[in-house]
């Protein structure tokens, strides 16, 4: 009886941490520091001055002037493909067994991500799911007028945080454009 107890006292801890979900910011935070991956981030600051010299209409001005901030994680496809083909060079040309490196882990970005968020706090907006193209879109409200939306992808996360409308999106997608032109 005493072992029965003993091993539920165990199991119990280390079932409940296993379970345990986290939040956007720490998961973006573990694919920021893994080279395989792309770390995007644009500041209410960048944003603000970008939106000035903007040609666009007063009114979607307005609108991207109250988001807080945008972030973005990406797979790097191209250094994922030049990795396995020099790993398949290496072990085509190999007279000694070698280690198998699991490049699934890697392409299964959507399953990594969405298994390890808490998704409590979010209503979820889209939801699809098909092997090799799966997307979820969440919303999640902050104080009264602060939005958080979410989209995951099979290779990209983005999170907007802002006081703003769907419509606004479309024009985010213009200023990241323009940033993208941008030579740091």
């Amino acid at each position: 009886m005493k072992k029965v107890v003993i091993f539920f006292m165990v199991l119990i801890p280390i079932l409940a941490f296993a379970q345990q979900k986290r939040t956007v910011e720490s998961l973006f935070n573990d694919f920021y520091v893994d080279n395989i991956y792309y770390y995007f981030e644009i500041s209410s600051d960048l944003l603000q001055d970008i939106v000035v010299t903007s040609n666009i209409d007063n009114k979607s001005k307005e609108q991207l002037l109250k988001i807080k901030n945008i972030r973005m994680i990406e797979l790097d496809t191209n250094y994922l493909i030049k990795k396995k083909k020099k790993y398949e060079e290496v072990i085509a040309n190999s007279k000694f067994p070698t280690v198998f490196v699991n490049f699934d882990k890697y392409t299964r970005f959507f399953i990594n991500f969405t298994k390890n968020l808490n998704n409590k706090p979010y209503k979820t907006l889209v939801l699809y799911k098909k092997k090799g193209n799966s997307k979820m879109f969440l919303k999640r409200e902050i104080d009264g007028s602060t939005i958080e939306y979410l989209l995951v992808t099979d290779y990209v996360a983005i999170q907007i945080i802002g006081d703003f409308d769907l419509k606004t999106i479309s024009e985010i997608q213009k200023i990241v454009d323009q940033l993208s032109k941008i030579s740091f």
